[in-house]
């Protein structure tokens, strides 16, 4: 098994990406909410990252690494929770 860090994730799985973009108001709205009340991990981890989630805002883009326990986003480390995976699966 391979770990692949958030900065390889395209180069490891180029062939095999899968996008999902989400449109919806409520579904965005879903997304950011569940972003924004994540819990810090208690200890630094390492994403094995299996999906990205890209935020466009108008003045940048937002890159997220996910795997089924963690998020890295901004250079930290969070849990996973149920929900965020149902969004992002």
């Amino acid at each position: 098994m391979v770990s692949v860090d958030c900065s390889t994730f395209e180069a490891w799985f180029a062939d095999k990406i899968k996008k999902k973009q989400i449109t919806e108001k409520a579904q965005i709205n879903d997304l950011l909410s569940e972003l924004k009340s994540l819990k810090l991990l208690s200890k630094q981890n390492v994403t094995d990252t299996r999906a990205t989630i890209t935020l466009n805002y108008p003045d940048r883009t937002e890159i997220i690494c996910a795997d089924k326990f963690s998020i890295y986003r901004n250079g930290t480390y969070y849990e996973m929770t149920e929900k965020l995976k149902k969004i992002i699966w």
